[in-house]
């Protein structure tokens, strides 16, 4: 089930938002969509359920609390757990002021911001959305100050910047000093691709003394410091 407002028609070029769709779906195990250079801009907030969304090599699995962002030009397919699947609200929008947003309060290239709670910001836009007694341009500004209401949420209460996640793969690799290591599997465990936390993690550890910073390097080397010392 899903419905929606489609605001398309009434875009105005000089707007420096524009609300393009709002809507709310409780999806089914049919329910599949996917986007090979995405030509929009939308947040979605869970209400219920969990799923899987894979953005730009990325594999994250969005559940009830959790807010996901798509980003015009990505590449992403998004699906609902046959078993438990979504109930979401949505919207999209476009615009300068939209893209400034999205740059100044949220991190690069992080789509996925957990255990937010913020229904009832997202239920406001829907019923603005759907009040037929307010013009677009009404419409277009009273949700846009509930979006600046949920950027500023997510940039002071979400932690969720990259060099966060490289420390959490080091401290994740000196756990597993002396444990089997497959950096897959542990890439399987994050809900992130295999390249993408070698990206990250040779960004922030570059400096060793192989000159290198990948995963399996650091861990290579730092067991043969290990065994080094165990021989004293």
């Amino acid at each position: 089930m899903e419905n929606l407002k489609n605001f398309t028609v009434f875009m105005k070029k000089d707007n420096p938002l524009n609300i393009r769709l709002v809507g709310e779906t409780v999806c089914d195990e049919k329910y599949y969509i996917e986007r090979r250079c995405s030509d929009l801009l939308s947040l979605e907030y869970i209400v219920a359920g969990e799923g899987t969304l894979v953005i730009n090599g990325q594999t994250l699995h969005p559940k009830s609390g959790d807010v996901f962002l798509l980003t015009k030009g990505s590449q992403h397919k998004y699906y609902p757990d046959p078993q438990n699947p979504w109930h979401k609200y949505w919207i999209c929008f476009e615009g300068p002021l939209a893209e400034a947003m999205v740059q100044l309060y949220l991190p690069k290239n992080v789509y996925l911001f957990e255990n937010c709670h913020i229904k009832k910001m997202f239920s406001t836009i829907f019923d603005i959305g759907f009040n037929t007694s307010y013009d677009y341009q009404r419409i277009t500004d009273l949700i846009t100050v509930e979006l600046l209401k949920i950027f500023i949420y997510l940039k002071s209460n979400v932690l969720t910047e990259e060099p966060d996640l490289a420390q959490y793969v080091k401290n994740m690799l000196d756990k597993k000093l002396t444990q089997p290591f497959s950096l897959d599997q542990l890439a399987k465990e994050m809900c992130y691709s295999k390249n993408h936390l070698i990206n990250i993690f040779e960004k922030r550890f570059q400096e060793n003394r192989t000159g290198k910073g990948l995963p399996e390097e650091y861990i290579h080397e730092h067991r043969r410091d290990l065994g080094g010392a165990l021989l004293f």
